[in-house]
């Protein structure tokens, strides 16, 4: 019985967590790192969210000859996020107002290397 009513509870903080989380992967407009907030397009406007303090940033990489991306932890975290950069924001409820808890920012495919010249 009291097995049934733990995993009755912990499943519904699994499904109260899911529902409360969103995912945003859209370009950054504005970026205040005094005040720890971005600023995204959300359907035509302007959507500020505040950054929490102990949120994860990471920027995408690609590594080896395949080309596989993997994510690594940014340095610099909110003072790495650039304006028109892209990124995808995870967003979390709290006290009523969603917070970003983790950022990845993506960046763009690189350019191939060059082929040194034959010389003749």
């Amino acid at each position: 019985m009291v097995r049934r009513i733990v995993c009755t509870l912990a499943l519904s903080a699994l499904v109260i967590g899911v529902v409360t989380a969103d995912t945003y992967g859209e370009k950054v407009k504005a970026v205040d790192v005094s005040a720890n907030t971005v600023t995204i397009v959300v359907d035509k406007k302007d959507k500020v969210l505040k950054v929490d303090a102990k949120a994860t940033f990471l920027t995408q990489q690609r590594g080896g000859k395949v080309g596989k991306v993997k994510a690594v932890p940014a340095k610099d975290g909110l003072k790495g996020v650039k304006v028109g950069s892209e990124v995808v924001l995870t967003t979390e409820l709290k006290d009523g107002e969603e917070i970003v808890v983790k950022c990845l920012i993506l960046t763009g495919t690189p350019a191939p290397p060059k082929k040194p010249a034959d010389k003749k």
